[in-house]
């Protein structure tokens, strides 16, 4: 009997047991068949049209698919038909294991009744370990695609034909009916959903009406859509079209920047390597704000346990504006090319900032901060990259340098896997991340920023920056750092006699005493009412400025004197709730055990929600210098005069001075 034909001694499958077609008995009415299960030797009836319909399942597992419609190979190149059907042994044995017998010659690690797809593909992966194409990323992604497409979407990719070819080419007439049938009824109904939606709505109307050409690879079909939403004019959304509109006519170009820091571009994206919370052991995934000088290609970072907030942006667009100087010691890594004599990232004065749509931007501190600082806003326009092409190029080049990290996990879910382990904390990431931009990025050419006067030649980021400094000069307008304060969001609140009362906390130091006494400037007055400013990172601590420049800080306390320790804006008000219920008299030391009492209750019940606490307070600003004047940061070098020549690796000791200074 051939395997496909059914009758007695046909084998099926029922509740992950092998069975055995013993008899088919004709009744009135209906016709069953009974079977024998191979181990125990029980017999059990089930229905004619069951029993067909399991043979052929049973048979199916293991029959080839070359037959099906998505199989169809003979248009492909030998090289690319051979590929693919080497892939697909493979994927087969991943996705429907070895058939079992009794004799025990299969492979047991691939046996479809004791293993799972996930461990057949964890013992293939182990099995293909070091052959070229068989990565973990790569089988990941044929298991995807075989069960999209069969075995011809594993198979190479293959050019649908010469440049200008027409992708609908060869398709079926009804394949093409059904296209355009639903792109047309979209572009009636003036339909506004992206590429990605149309396809799969396209894919629906196909598979509603039986239609599988063997020629319509996902990836044609991408084409076609593509090819034919264009001429329909289906390629934009309605916020876009009014953008589009809005904007200067086509053909004109914006003069490109010629000064630091006159066009800024800013994204947030996800940080492709997992961080551990060292007070919970929580495994997650940063943020990574980048800010990028159009330029000079000088980059700024800023990292961040959770989604971004306007509090980020602002932060980071001061780190924009502030200067960087790193004390000067060997650096390991940088061996190659010597060690810096001078470690040194400009401030930039921020001209217009390019942003997209996120909450994170399109907020009132962020505007407000633009607004006071002079710094124009520049929206992208939805799902268009190329409105800031130099900050999603950076997304790319840290994405390069965090492969060598431990706890990397690629760009998508395929690349990732199951094993991977975290290993380094945010703040050890944040330091890495902004050692690199300073040290290494900011001294290696960069392919952007081409030599005019020697072709083949590229300047790195700081030759960039002394060739505009050359070119249009430099204004010292660095911030103070106790400026970043302002940064903050601030409230308007009175001066009592007890402190400040902000946000459900009272606040009291003693500069309020001395200001008003006279003792820190005869000029300065506290007044009825001031501004003060708070990290919602910290809500601790806040912050006010008196009349002569200097920053001053409040504690938060209880009614009895004590001071709160730090905590963030996610635990603020359940904090307030139990130190409401302490009575306003209470001895030393109550405010911390009950502290101490709250931390291990909500570490407990919510550990991510205690995790994310600390990781924000760990992030907090630090406490202010106390000093005036707002230009010039204490410590910070003399601006060389421009130089007349600039070498193309920029200011580097000889590789002989960086081994005495190693030794």
């Amino acid at each position: 009997m051939n395997a496909g034909e059914f009758g007695r001694g046909s084998l099926l499958e029922i509740d992950g047991v092998t069975t055995v077609v013993e008899d088919i008995t004709a009744r009135p009415g209906t016709v069953t068949v009974t079977v024998r299960e191979e181990d125990s030797g029980e017999f059990r009836e089930i229905t004619l049209a069951e029993a067909i319909r399991l043979v052929r399942l049973f048979v199916g597992v293991d029959a080839p698919r070359v037959a099906d419609p998505g199989d169809v190979l003979d248009d492909l190149p030998p090289r690319a038909r051979h590929t693919a059907e080497e892939r697909a042994k493979h994927v087969r044995q991943i996705v429907f294991g070895d058939p079992d017998d009794p004799d025990g010659a299969a492979d047991r690690q691939y046996s479809r009744l004791l293993t799972t797809e996930s461990q057949r593909l964890d013992a293939k992966i182990a099995e293909l370990r070091g052959v070229h194409g068989y990565s973990r990323a790569n089988l990941y992604r044929f298991v995807t695609d075989f069960k999209s497409g069969g075995v011809r979407a594993l198979a190479p990719y293959q050019p649908i034909g010469p440049p200008g070819t027409d992708p609908r080419r060869g398709l079926g007439e009804t394949t093409l009916d059904v296209i355009y049938r639903v792109l047309t009824d979209l572009a009636y109904h003036g339909s506004t959903i992206n590429l990605q939606a149309r396809i799969t709505r396209v894919r629906k109307a196909l598979a509603a009406d039986c239609i599988d050409d063997p020629l319509l690879t996902p990836g044609r079909l991408e084409t076609v859509v593509r090819v034919l939403s264009k001429d329909l004019r289906l390629g934009s959304t309605a916020k876009t079209r009014q953008q589009l509109f809005a904007r200067a006519v086509r053909g004109y170009r914006r003069a490109a920047p010629a000064l630091p820091g006159e066009r800024i571009e800013v994204d947030s994206t996800r940080l492709n390597t997992i961080a551990k919370c060292p007070y919970t052991g929580r495994e997650f995934r940063p943020w990574i704000c980048v800010a990028i000088d159009v330029t000079t290609r000088l980059i700024t970072i800023r990292l961040t346990p959770d989604t971004p907030s306007g509090r980020d942006i602002r932060l980071l667009l001061f780190d924009v504006m502030a200067p960087v100087v790193l004390p000067d010691h060997p650096r390991p890594h940088l061996a190659i090319l010597g060690a810096p004599r001078r470690i040194e990232a400009p401030g930039l004065e921020i001209g217009t900032i390019v942003t997209d749509h996120g909450h994170e931007y399109e907020n009132y501190g962020v505007i407000d901060l633009c607004a006071r600082m002079g710094i124009s806003i520049e929206l992208a326009r939805t799902r268009r990259g190329m409105d800031k092409p130099y900050v999603e190029s950076a997304n790319r080049i840290l994405d390069l340098m965090q492969q060598d990290l431990p706890g990397y996990v690629g760009r998508s879910a395929e690349h990732r896997g199951a094993k991977v382990e975290a290993t380094m904390t945010l703040a050890a990431l944040q330091e890495i991340c902004r050692e690199w931009a300073a040290t290494v990025y900011a001294y290696r050419p960069h392919s952007g920023l081409p030599s005019l006067s020697d072709p083949g030649k590229y300047y790195t980021p700081m030759q960039a920056y002394e060739v505009a400094v050359r070119r249009g000069g430099r204004i010292d307008v660095s911030p103070h750092p106790d400026d970043v304060y302002g940064f903050l969001e601030s409230r308007e609140c009175a001066i009592a006699s007890d402190g400040v009362n902000l946000a459900g906390f009272r606040y009291f130091g003693d500069c309020l005493r001395d200001i008003a006494n006279g003792r820190v400037t005869p000029t300065s007055r506290l007044g009825p009412k001031r501004r003060f400013y708070f990290d919602c990172y910290d809500r601790s601590r806040i912050f006010f400025r008196d009349d002569d420049g200097r920053w001053h800080t409040l504690a938060a306390i209880h009614t009895n004197g004590e001071a709160i320790p730090p905590f963030s804006d996610v635990i603020a008000d359940d904090l307030a709730v139990q130190l409401a219920r302490l009575p306003g008299r209470e001895a030393r030391g109550a405010v911390a055990v009950a502290f101490a009492e709250f931390v291990a209750d909500v570490s407990q019940r919510h550990p991510a929600l205690w995790s994310r606490d600390r990781h924000r307070v760990v992030d907090a600003l630090p406490g202010p210098s106390g000093t005036t004047g707002t230009a010039g940061i204490p410590a910070l070098p003399q601006q060389d005069a421009p130089p007349d020549e600039i070498a193309l690796f920029g200011q580097w000791a000889e590789l002989d001075d960086f081994k005495e200074i190693e030794e």
